[in-house]
């Protein structure tokens, strides 16, 4: 029987949302912009981006030492699905063309997250484009990258990533490392 969650009062929807897994609250917070204005006003600034690869991010938070990866799938048999890993838990998501810069924004405007741990270029070996978008996305989003490392050459014969490098490098807010 469903449960009619938003009437409630809010105190008790923050009570109950401070129980629920990051994978419930994302799942949550594609019912509505409702749901998904309640979850971000419960769970901000309590998760930070740990690492990002070309399919999935790690979410961590402070006090949990587990990790949540989630992970984009092109299958629709496995939207959704969750599976146990051995820095914590992850969960199977269906993306258009596997956009993780698309994960990335849904994820930083339900979790609020500021900065983002680590990325490594290396991940990115099999598509530059996808990397090219993921960097954009950080600089729309003001993100703060404690470490980028661009340990690949492939992104030395990119021009259009050497404008973006510019704008990265003019914020002060990512430090990269070249090999």
């Amino acid at each position: 029987m469903p449960i009619a969650l938003l009437q409630f009062p809010t105190d008790l929807i923050g009570d109950i949302l401070t129980l629920c897994y990051p994978f419930e609250l994302f799942i949550l917070s594609d019912c509505s912009k409702k749901t998904r204005k309640l979850v971000k006003s419960k769970v901000t600034n309590k998760w930070k981006i740990q690492s990002i690869d070309s399919t999935s991010i790690d979410l961590k938070s402070g006090y949990i030492k587990k990790e949540y990866r989630f992970t984009i799938v092109e299958y629709p048999e496995f939207h959704y699905q969750q599976r146990t890993l051995m820095i914590g838990i992850g969960i199977y998501l269906m993306y258009p063309n596997e956009a993780v810069d698309e994960l990335l924004k849904d994820v930083v405007e339900v979790f609020g997250c500021k900065s983002i741990r680590s990325i490594k270029s290396e991940d990115f070996e099999e598509d530059s484009e996808k990397f090219l978008d993921l960097c954009q996305a950080i600089i729309d989003l003001d993100l703060q990258v404690e470490h980028m490392d661009l340990n690949s050459y492939w992104y030395y014969d990119c021009r259009d990533f050497e404008e973006l490098r510019d704008q990265m490098e003019k914020s002060k807010k990512i430090n990269i490392v070249r090999p």
